[in-house]
């Protein structure tokens, strides 16, 4: 027996919702490291050797490269989910199975 489709079942993605939580863990990971880091080198700051110096400006890049990934993974899921109302308003607009636009999408239109 032959699985019936429908136009529908091609526009849900379920590796949209597992992508947006990765990308909401990679937030808060690299916003936790960016804290530690921060931290760290406040009381480094306060506290200065010339050992620790060292290891401040070994931390800079690493700080640096935190907040990059803080931003990427802040700015991204804001890009999935405007992917994600645009798949809505089209599935709202169409028929489930035929395709075809609705007479409200057609009469919004006209």
């Amino acid at each position: 027996m032959a699985q019936s489709t429908n136009w529908l079942s091609d526009k849900v993605d379920p590796k949209e919702d597992l992508a947006e939580s990765k990308l909401r863990g990679i937030f808060l990971a690299s916003l936790v490291l960016c804290a530690l880091i921060g931290g760290h080198l406040f009381f480094l700051t306060n506290y200065s050797t010339d050992s620790q110096t060292v290891v401040r400006v070994a931390l800079l890049p690493i700080m640096l490269w935190a907040f990059a990934v803080t931003g990427y993974s802040f700015h991204s899921p804001w890009c999935v989910a405007g992917k994600r109302k645009a798949k809505l308003q089209e599935i709202v607009r169409r028929d489930s199975q035929t395709g075809a636009y609705t007479d409200t999408y057609l009469f919004e239109r006209l």
